[in-house]
């Protein structure tokens, strides 16, 4: 029997694992788990050499993962002197938050430059999934490179397209007016035919998508183009995503389910955008953030925080998720689908549910250390948790126990 370097003991292991969903004891070796069990038979696994933590009760769930995250842009608000010191700064806040991935949006080849840079030196201290700018698809292609390049730590992710605007400001490209500005529908930043030839390029060159695509008449062109690329170039496995996807009806619903497409969440959005039924009006208003229709339908939900924009705190979007929503109240999940979205769900969307997204032999030592059980204590109270401990790849990144 080998050694584990690392052994969390007296913890209520929250694993998402069907056939183990609970235990006491973790022991990791390497990187990956190695032993999740009771105490006693874990600690078969410590010699004088492991590092034994006893966590006295408290909750281990499998490590978050934001799957929306402009990630510089955070870092820029932290002070940081240069690029690479915005980098830093932006990972440290993520692990303080409970995260070991991030699916990081970047702005320019010079960011992907920086975290490989910080890769190369050790120092990246959570997973990375890169989600790439449209602008740069053509150079990306020609270099012969997509998504899943890159290891365990740093690899490539999606290309990320933009399909209309923002809510907020009156640009997300509705079917029908804005209630409070009946005089524009929002904006389409490409037509119909640009989406399908870039949303197609993509597709055939082995490339993730992630299209942001907020208002219902975007959504309605974003699946057009998927609908023509799948028609152009079939395949299985794709796992492209729609990010945003706010503004929804029953019928969008399902062409999203027969399409096999991701839907990326942000759920702080059903508490900063407040204004939503004066924005839409309320027969709209019912199927914005429709998280529980798109769930119940079989649709795989994976949640971001789209910081610095909202909140970067997982535990805040879980709360959002659950009990943040001032009407329409039947669209909140339940306590088990809001943290699937930042754990089994994010894996999934990245091609990692082998490799992680619950707590069980074999898979990446990969977990967060929190105060209480989400479970257990009043759904307002679940923002309130704290991060006690992150732990990536078998390290632990941060901890305040």
């Amino acid at each position: 029997m080998f050694a584990a370097d690392l052994v969390i003991l007296n913890a209520n292991v929250v694993a998402f694992n069907p056939k183990q969903p609970r235990a006491q004891a973790v022991a990791v070796r390497d990187g990956r788990i190695i032993a999740v069990g009771s105490n006693d038979g874990v600690s078969r696994y410590v010699d004088g050499e492991t590092r034994v933590v006893d966590v006295e009760g408290r909750t281990v769930v499998p490590g978050f993962v934001d799957c929306h995250a402009h990630m510089t842009s955070l870092g820029r608000q932290l002070q940081a002197l240069d690029l690479y010191d915005v980098c830093v700064k932006a990972c440290q806040k993520a692990v303080e938050e409970g995260l070991t991935g991030v699916h990081w949006i970047i702005d320019s080849s010079e960011e992907l430059r920086v975290l490989q840079k910080l890769r190369w030196e050790d120092r990246l201290p959570l997973r990375v999934y890169v989600g790439v700018p449209a602008k740069l698809l053509d150079d990306m292609v020609r270099l012969g490179l997509s998504t899943g390049f890159g290891d365990d730590l740093l690899k490539l992710g999606f290309v990320k397209v933009f399909a209309d605007g923002f809510l907020r400001a009156g640009t997300a490209a509705l079917k029908e007016p804005y209630s409070d500005n009946p005089e524009t529908r929002g904006v389409m930043r490409l037509s119909q035919r640009k989406l399908n030839s870039i949303v197609l390029k993509a597709h055939r060159a082995g490339w993730q998508l992630a299209v942001h695509a907020v208002g219902d008449r975007a959504i309605e062109s974003v699946l057009k183009a998927f609908s023509n690329a799948f028609k152009k170039c079939p395949s299985v496995g794709h796992r492209h995503r729609i990010e945003h996807c706010s503004v929804l009806n029953p019928q969008l619903v399902k062409h999203m389910k027969r399409l096999g497409l991701v839907a990326s969440i942000q759920p702080n959005f059903v508490v900063s955008n407040s204004w939503i039924v004066e924005r839409v009006g309320l027969d709209r208003a019912r199927w914005v953030y429709p998280f529980k229709t798109l769930v119940k339908v079989g649709i795989t939900v994976v949640s971001g925080s789209d910081c610095p924009y909202e909140p970067i705190s997982p535990l805040q979007g879980v709360w959002a998720a659950i009990a943040a929503r001032p009407i329409f109240k039947e669209e909140s999940l339940t306590v088990e689908e809001a943290l699937k979205t930042y754990t089994v769900n994010a894996a999934y969307a990245s091609f990692e549910e082998d490799k992680k997204g619950t707590i069980e032999v074999g898979k990446f030592a990969d977990f967060t250390v929190l105060s209480e059980d989400p479970f257990k204590v009043p759904p307002d109270r679940i923002r309130e948790i704290k991060v006690e401990m992150t732990v990536v790849d078998g390290k632990i990144v941060y901890e305040r126990l």
